[in-house]
């Protein structure tokens, strides 16, 4: 037996004062009629007697309470050591997102690699300063340098987190994460913020870094000097296990009031293209060809339904009509290995309005900050030099870009800034260039990066500034000397959902990512004031009135009700 804080034993010094007290006897005092005997005598009296303890239950019961209350001060502890102050510290990142449920592996991936985990603690020498990470959608400390009898007693109640991220896109994504509504479940870990955790708690010092993670799930490259990796992936090949992935929703562009009443009408008989759609897709993660059904309910009531055939690794990919502003689920009925991905539930945004986008460059308008912002849906854009900006006119459109520059007089008053690599910044600084521009963390709940996907992102030498951001912007995304992302509210006459980029995009490899239009149409979506009504219950399309299905690899076809489709 070992004590992790052994200081607490100088609390036994309390003790002595106690034993003092009891020593100490009281005279007992007696009224006499003279003094001058006992002087007398005094020569003659024998030498006075040393002091005894009397036995008391009131002094047990002292003596008991501060030994009890010093032994739960030092923490005693069986089996292990205190970690050593130079030992080699050991850090373990452990899945415990929902994948980690699957039953393909008995009883579970998760208890799998729990005791993989805890084998390997125990054959740690007692002095090896552990750390435990946790990694689902956000990752978390479980234990941070303890010894490893403490690290096994912690491991024992770790249970698979589902790691819930928005739906839909933009200003319904972020509705959802303001107000706590059910999202979409996305049950693999997203590992890279857990490793660059790890990474963090070695303090420079070497050690070593073991992954447990569920097979399927590619794990990132670890960066740093002196420090050991290893990945140890749980699970077999191919489960059995079909998922439900990559469920959005979009909506076009609402109609203006003065619409040309030269556009051709309808053809008799056609029904009016869907004005909101969702997508998902359904996974086989197995070798076998198999038969599943996707229900798709509103309100707690299924009302349409589809049969797929979706063969051994490949993905049937679907789409159909929806209301703007109504939340649908979409379940797999067919049971597998894994539960917790065969359900998603889908908010769909409201009707898209046009936004007014300036952008303040320049650059042509064939760059791709440029290109991207005018190909997304709703945009109208305008570009103007910074030599001809005006804050007034800035002021009127709906989201105001600076890209790599800031007017003298402020900020305008919009209702969203984008600044794209600022020379400076208000309420902060703008610094040397980051010796290490390496995306290390994000937030990947945060409804701005819903559907960005930035592992492929590279930035090249000196693209990214140090930057202290001001009280009114937080990280997102960032390296390891300072923020790439940043987002939070200016504040103003109406305060303006401000984004800040610090790295030039045409510096980095973004614009040939998919994430680079998905993050801009989240821009756009947040600088919309307010997202459309829903509209009233019966009135436009629904899941029922199209619902088309395809893939390479899979079909689909109707079921008895005869919803159309195509493969």
């Amino acid at each position: 037996m070992s004590l992790l804080a052994p200081w607490w034993l100088a609390g036994l010094l309390a003790l002595v004062p106690l034993l003092a007290l009891h020593l100490r006897r009281r005279r007992r005092q007696l009224e006499v009629d003279s003094l001058m005997l006992w002087r007398e005598q005094a020569g003659t009296l024998p030498a006075r007697r040393r002091a005894r303890l009397v036995p008391s239950l009131l002094l047990v019961l002292q003596v008991l309470i501060v030994l009890l209350l010093v032994a739960a001060l030092a923490r005693p502890t069986s089996g292990g050591g205190t970690p050593a102050a130079g030992a080699a510290p050991a850090v373990f990142v452990l899945d415990d997102s929902a994948a980690m449920a699957t039953r393909d592996v008995a009883p579970d991936r998760l208890t799998a690699a729990r005791r993989q985990l805890d084998a390997r603690l125990a054959r740690l020498p007692a002095a090896t300063p552990v750390t435990i990470v946790l990694a689902a959608a956000t990752p978390r400390l479980l234990v941070s340098a303890v010894s490893p009898a403490d690290a096994r007693e912690a491991l024992a109640g770790v249970r698979p987190r589902a790691a819930t991220r928005a739906s839909g896109t933009g200003a319904a994504a972020r509705a959802d994460a303001d107000t706590g509504a059910p999202t979409a479940t996305t049950p693999r870990a997203d590992l890279r913020p857990a490793l660059a955790l790890a990474a963090g708690q070695l303090h420079r010092r070497g050690g070593a870094i073991t992954l447990f993670h569920s097979r399927g799930t590619t794990p990132p490259p670890v960066r740093a000097d002196g420090v050991t990796y290893a990945a140890v992936a749980i699970g077999t090949a191919s489960p059995d296990d079909v998922a439900l992935t990559d469920a959005s929703a979009r909506c076009a562009p609402a109609a203006p009031a003065d619409a040309s009443p030269a556009a051709p009408d309808p053809a008799p008989g056609a029904s009016p293209a869907p004005a909101c759609t969702v997508f998902a897709a359904v996974r086989n993660d197995g070798t076998s060809t198999v038969r599943e059904r996707l229900a798709i309910e509103r309100d707690g009531r299924e009302t349409a339904a589809r049969e797929l055939t979706v063969a051994g690794g490949e993905r049937v990919e679907l789409s159909f009509a929806a209301r703007a502003g109504e939340r649908l689920t979409l379940r797999l009925t067919r049971a597998d290995a894994l539960a917790a991905d065969d359900a998603a539930t889908v908010t769909v945004p409201g009707a898209a309005v046009p936004t007014n986008v300036t952008l303040v460059s320049d650059r042509p308008a064939t760059a791709a900050l440029a290109r991207a912002l005018a190909a997304t849906p709703g945009v109208t854009l305008r570009v103007v030099a910074p030599g001809v900006y005006q804050g007034d006119a800035a002021a009127r459109a709906d989201l105001v870009v600076f890209d790599r520059w800031l007017p003298d007089g402020g900020l305008p008053d919009a209702q969203a800034l984008l600044l794209v690599a600022p020379p400076r910044l208000p309420g902060g600084s703008v610094g040397a260039p980051l010796a290490d521009p390496v995306l290390s963390g994000l937030d990947g709940a945060d409804p701005l990066l819903a559907g960005v996907d930035l592992d492929g992102l590279a930035l090249a030498a000196g693209a990214a500034r140090g930057t202290v951001l001001p009280q009114s912007l937080r990280a997102i995304a960032w390296a390891p000397g300072g923020p790439l992302l940043a987002t939070g509210a200016e504040p103003g006459e109406r305060p303006a959902q401000t984004t800040l980029m610090t790295f030039d995009p045409a510096a980095s490899t973004l614009p040939q990512l998919a994430a680079f239009p998905a993050l801009l149409a989240n821009v756009v979506a947040a600088a919309q004031p307010a997202a459309a009504t829903p509209a009233a219950p019966g009135a436009g399309p629904s899941p029922a009135d199209a619902l088309n299905a395809g893939a390479p690899g899979g079909s689909a076809a109707p079921n008895a009700d005869g919803l159309a489709g195509s493969a």
